[in-house]
């Protein structure tokens, strides 16, 4: 047993050890996206992300870092005028969420990215909405996964996808009865009035004090108009 225990111990600090780089290195990236501009800078992170071992012990903590450091990159390439280079940016965020999937296929996460990916890539196609439907059963009640879930669903309607409002339909329902009040204003107020429907359909049949909450919460957030 002591054996066993000093073995993961030390596991456990080589995966640490390497990790902590990286995860370093998306918090910077994060926060700071639209700086990163210096093409060595970018090769330097490239080579890092290359490296074959990255994804070998599918330390959770390493694959969110080299997930968010790849959609990170995606971003910055959009602020280059190179159709090539967004492709290029596109195909590897693909394939870094891909390999993240091989090792946590439970993650809610990676499979919204992924759809908004493929999205980018195809367009609607049933691929983006099995994506989709993934990544609501593995993450069914996580806000921070539901609310970038409903902003991107919120885009697919109209389409040929006819699973993408049901998809929407379950979420925005979730999001108002369980949901914080600031996040179901503040998405209430920033989609267009098909998905408002969609919202309002929810409210109905809530208890009178939280709907009286959200309500009030959208009220605050929407523009007062001029007076003359």
């Amino acid at each position: 047993m002591a054996l066993a225990l000093s073995v993961w111990s030390a596991v456990t600090f080589v995966v640490d050890f390497r990790a902590g780089p990286y995860r370093a290195l998306a918090e910077r990236l994060e926060t700071a996206t639209g700086s990163v501009r210096d093409p060595r800078y970018i090769a330097r992170i490239e080579r890092a992300l290359s490296n074959d071992d990255i994804f070998s012990l599918c330390s959770r903590e390493l694959v969110r870092s080299a997930a968010s450091i790849r959609l990170a990159l995606l971003d910055t390439s959009y602020q280059d005028d190179d159709a090539g280079v967004r492709e290029a940016a596109l195909a590897k965020a693909r394939d870094t969420l891909k390999r993240s999937l091989r090792c946590y296929p439970r993650d809610g996460n990676f499979w919204l990215r992924l759809a908004m990916v493929e999205f980018a890539q195809t367009g609607p196609t049933s691929s983006v909405q099995e994506m989709l439907r993934a990544s609501l059963a593995a993450a069914p009640s996580d806000a921070w996964v539901i609310v970038p879930r409903i902003e991107f669903a919120s885009r697919l309607l109209g389409s040929d996808l006819q699973g993408a409002e049901e998809i929407l339909r379950i979420d925005v329902e979730n999001l108002v009865r369980h949901g914080r009040v600031s996040d179901v204003a503040d998405l209430y107020v920033s989609v267009n009035e098909p998905v408002r429907r969609i919202f309002r359909d929810a409210l109905e049949g809530l208890d009178e004090e939280r709907l009286m909450a959200i309500e009030s919460a959208i009220a605050r957030r929407v523009p007062v108009p001029a007076t003359e």
